[in-house]
């Protein structure tokens, strides 16, 4: 059975203005609550909280639905890698797995792949076959997922998560401030070599492989997280110091010239994009994205734009640095107009937040879907600064606003932002 949409948190924003950083993507139409993008050539692919695939190639402004056939159930999407022309993908509820192909032209219908024992846990790919874990087992696929065989030799102890750096296969225990990490030799005799060293923690929140290091990011008690840098695959470590927060680093994504680091803390103060050339000289790359975005689940670089997810609104883009220079520069345009509700959805009703960076005259409206004024709740000269005004449910006339979503618009002076609100009593 679909779980209705006013269950979910649904809120969503218009894009900003084109001075802005940080914008909200467009919604394909249940995105929401999915946590993860997979960019793949000119295409940007993510999985839907009702077990649908999308992908745009126009850097999120729209969005195309892969593959025919699926129903659309409440089903979040867990899982997603490529393979060939075939994307696989797994589902949190059955039936699980699914393959489609791409035959040059058009992406055809979703298959059920044989394997239906339960999700395809940590699916990846790494030269042409399928890995995943089940039971804390690892197993591949070298058809494309029609049949799942043990790897002859299992690193020790109870594998949660697989990852492949420069084309290497890594697994994790994923255990905090404790377990183990290793890698997966595949010589004459293959074997899984521990590669954990100092770093004390076997959890992992974030890895890359750059300018010839590996580096990774582990999860230690009161959320903290340390960065570490191998130059031969883990044999040996060197932690990363000077870093600019000491909380875990959900994300990190490569650019052209540098990386970009995200890190979740235990309040917004902490939530914060950074961006280094050097790992020496870091750069505060949040600027204008907002408190309840701030949160870092993942971060990936599509295109010259980075996409992330995590926060109440969940996926936001922003174009990549090119340097520290362009950063500053960017960093220049930090005050500018915003809005946020709370609550969303919303039954009695919400508190409306919004800042002015100049005095403007400030034009703050409800309508419907079809654009129709529902209620006009400011209109009027307003001082720079931080307002807030609260919304009670009701239209001009006085009435509750019937069950279902609403549009906040706020516009002041050349500036106009947008939220999506649901009204569920």
């Amino acid at each position: 059975m679909k779980i209705p949409h006013y269950v979910l948190l649904i809120l969503c924003l218009f894009p900003l203005t084109s001075d802005a950083l940080w914008e909200p993507v467009n919604d394909p139409g249940d995105f929401d609550g999915i946590e993860f993008f997979v960019s793949r050539g000119g295409e940007l692919f993510v999985g839907g909280a009702f077990g649908l695939v999308y992908k745009s190639d126009d850097l999120g402004d729209s969005w195309t639905l892969v593959g025919t056939g699926l129903e659309d159930v409440y089903s979040p999407i867990t899982e997603m890698t490529f393979v060939g022309d075939d994307v696989i993908m797994s589902r949190s509820f059955q039936p699980y797995n699914f393959r489609c192909h791409f035959d040059g032209y058009s992406w055809g219908e979703w298959e059920e792949i044989p394997y239906q024992g339960n999700r395809l846990w940590s699916l990846l790919e790494l030269d042409g076959v399928l890995y995943m874990l089940s039971s804390g087992t690892v197993f591949y696929s070298d058809d494309h997922g029609d049949f799942w065989a043990p790897l002859a030799v299992q690193p020790d102890g109870y594998i949660q998560k697989i990852f492949v750096l420069d084309g290497r296969l890594f697994a994790s225990e994923n255990l905090i401030n404790d377990g183990e990490i290793f890698r997966y030799d595949d010589g004459t005799y293959p074997s899984w070599a521990s590669i954990s060293g100092p770093m004390g923690s076997s959890y992992l929140c974030s890895y890359a492989y750059f300018q010839n290091l590996v580096y990774v990011c582990v999860y230690h008690m009161g959320g903290i997280g340390t960065m570490w840098s191998s130059p031969d695959y883990g044999d040996n470590w060197e932690q990363i110091t000077g870093l600019p927060t000491p909380y875990n680093i959900n994300g990190m994504a490569l650019t052209a010239t540098g990386i970009v680091i995200g890190a979740s803390g235990s309040n917004t103060d902490d939530q914060s994009i950074f961006f280094s050339e050097d790992f020496a000289n870091w750069e505060d790359y949040t600027a204008d994205l907002h408190w309840a975005a701030r949160p870092v689940n993942d971060i990936v670089s599509h295109q010259g734009w980075l996409f992330k997810s995590g926060g109440t609104v969940s996926k936001w883009r922003a174009p990549q640095p090119s340097g520290s220079a362009a950063v500053d520069e960017d960093r220049q345009v930090l005050s500018r107009l915003s809005l946020a509700v709370h609550p969303n959805p919303m039954n009695s009703g919400s508190q409306i937040r919004f800042s002015v960076p100049n005095p403007e005259t400030v034009q703050l409206s409800v309508r419907d879907l079809e654009g129709r004024l529902v209620q006009t709740l400011a209109d009027r000269q307003f001082n720079a600064g931080d307002h807030t005004i609260r919304w009670t449910g009701r239209d001009a006339s006085g009435r509750t606003v019937p069950r279902g979503t609403y549009w906040l618009h706020l516009t002041a002076g050349a500036q106009t932002r947008g939220y999506r609100v649901l009204v569920v009593e």
